[in-house]
């Protein structure tokens, strides 16, 4: 089987997506995952992708509330909501 190398990041600032691109680059990988609150990640889809570098998004979900959490956060309401969506489509 071929080995795929990914890297992650959280935080990503301009130098930082210039970091990452380089060390993608050296370490040969396929992919980066950057986490989907970094807003830098629409625009750098498109620098990855014309180095033949595929990019996916990631979010892993709170265990406990923080002062800065919003609605829809928490990992329990993940799962409550992955439940209702599946009810509902069942009902139908």
């Amino acid at each position: 089987m071929p080995l795929t190398k990914v890297i992650w990041t959280v935080a990503m600032d301009q130098a930082g997506e210039t970091r990452l691109l380089q060390h993608a680059q050296t370490a040969r990988a396929q992919i980066v995952c950057i986490r989907t609150t970094n807003s830098r990640l629409g625009d750098a889809i498109g620098r990855f992708h014309q180095h033949d570098i595929k990019v996916y998004g990631w979010r892993w979900p709170a265990v406990k509330p923080t002062p800065t959490s919003t609605t829809h956060y928490y990992a329990a309401d993940e799962v409550i909501t992955q439940r209702t969506r599946r009810r509902l489509s069942c009902s139908s």
